[in-house]
């Protein structure tokens, strides 16, 4: 059973049924083209009951990473278009990606990528 949810441009979908024991997250079009996320157990059975009911707030009580468009301070979603999004990159290997902060239009920062 797929569940996708969000009104920003990006789709999170749960492969797997709510009764069963893991299935995969895929979050796409926000920072990257994709990312999928093995999840299992209780924590599969919530995060489907959140994409059911199109809970961004939920789903980052989960897993933050999991709503990287999502403002825990505006309780609010905005589209990647709306973050003022910032890569940073490992002092001790040069270029390599480390993770990426957002800031959302109200000015609200957070860790948008890990």
């Amino acid at each position: 059973m797929s569940s996708p949810t969000s009104t920003a441009p990006m789709a999170l979908t749960s492969t797997a049924p709510a009764e069963a024991q893991a299935g995969e997250l895929r979050l796409e079009g926000f920072l990257w083209e994709h990312s999928t996320e093995q999840v299992k157990g209780g924590t599969l059975r919530a995060l489907h009951q959140a994409l059911t009911t199109h809970d961004a707030q939920q789903v980052h009580a989960l897993n933050p990473m999991w709503a990287p468009f999502y403002c825990p301070q505006c309780q609010r979603v905005y589209c990647v278009k709306h973050w003022r999004i910032t890569p940073h990159f490992d002092d001790d290997f040069a270029g390599w990606y480390d993770s990426s902060h957002g800031v959302c239009p109200r000015g609200h920062r957070r860790l948008v990528d890990d």
